[in-house]
């Protein structure tokens, strides 16, 4: 089963793995942190972490303790069950499939999903879950129009109704929700377009863990190589009421320690979107980098992107000029 094939990964993931050395916004802003990898990652307040947003794209996870973040509203996995029955399908990864298989999600029928969460006897991961929370962008984001573009560029501009709708997987990502049993692990991966990843834990508890720093050359030699990192793998336990903050093209594995539901969103930066680009370009040359496959909207996201960038649209903030030949050359 994919059990037995992967789980002997992860746990060399989780027997590697460390608890890492926080540091303050403060440290964080003393210096350069572009593909440097390392054991640190930033824990600090929501303030704190709107800061570090305000200032550039963030190079090191941020990690919101609950205890900080006391207002943030939380699901639970029974209403949100609850809910999923509202839905015909849901896309499961069932981990006594055979192993050597692609291990894309099975679509079942939703009843027939949620028995199998009640009653398997093996991990049970439900995915491609759109965001159900509302309002779930971490107040540290709320105004900083840079975090905006993935959600607000789309690929059919139109200022009223669609009078026909086309392909918009990408721009459906930018909020999602995890829930998974006990068990439930996933090997290490990006995520998919080079986008910044929240995480906030509604119920139970998560492993993630890191690879900080690794930046864009080390990213390549990982997936040209196919061995992990030689660089330290930082471990967060997420409980309740805890965020985390991934940057753009960070290396990371998760292990279910119980039942747990998430609720999640992504983001590019305006000012960083030449990184997101050469992060997409590696992804489909090595398609096992991501655990996703290619947007169909991404190609004309990006044109979009690149004409509003050209024009220096004042909407968003941009990367200097001099980094658009090479963005529009990777988009070709």
């Amino acid at each position: 089963s994919r059990l037995h094939s992967e789980l002997p990964d992860y746990i060399e993931i989780l027997n590697e793995s460390i608890i890492g050395q926080p540091i303050t916004r403060q440290q964080y802003g003393a210096r350069k942190w572009d593909d440097q990898p390392t054991n640190k990652y930033v824990m600090c307040s929501l303030d704190d972490a709107r800061s570090i947003l305000q200032a550039g794209p963030p190079r090191l996870p941020i990690f919101i303790p609950a205890e900080l973040n006391p207002d943030q509203k939380r699901l639970n996995i029974p209403d949100y069950l609850d809910f999923l029955r509202t839905r015909d399908n849901i896309d499961v990864h069932v981990y006594d499939d055979p192993a050597g298989e692609i291990s894309h999600p099975r679509s079942m029928k939703t009843g027939e999903a949620l028995e199998l969460f009640a009653t398997s006897k093996g991990p049970i991961n439900f995915l491609n879950l759109a965001g159900y929370k509302s309002n779930p962008d971490l107040l540290c984001f709320e105004g900083i129009p840079a975090y905006s573009i993935l959600r607000d560029i789309k690929s059919d501009l139109q200022s009223g109704k669609k009078s026909k709708r086309l392909v918009s997987d990408l721009s459906e990502c930018v909020s999602f929700q995890l829930c998974a049993t006990k068990g439930a692990f996933s090997l290490p991966h990006i995520d998919q377009h080079g986008v910044i990843t929240t995480v906030f834990c509604d119920d139970g508890l998560k492993l993630w863990h890191t690879w900080a720093g690794l930046g864009i050359d080390n990213i390549l030699q990982y997936a040209q190589s196919d061995c992990l990192p030689t660089s330290s793998c930082i471990a967060f336990l997420l409980y309740p009421g805890c965020s985390l903050i991934m940057p753009s093209g960070t290396l990371h594995a998760v292990g279910s320690r119980t039942n747990v539901l998430m609720s999640g969103t992504m983001h590019w930066d305006s000012r960083d979107m030449l990184r997101t680009a050469k992060l997409t370009q590696f992804a489909i040359k090595f398609p096992y980098l991501s655990n996703e496959d290619v947007a169909e909207e991404y190609p004309r996201k990006m044109e979009k992107v690149a004409d509003f960038w050209t024009k220096d649209v004042p909407v968003w903030p941009w990367a200097p000029k001099s980094q658009l030949p090479e963005f529009k050359n990777i988009l070709e």
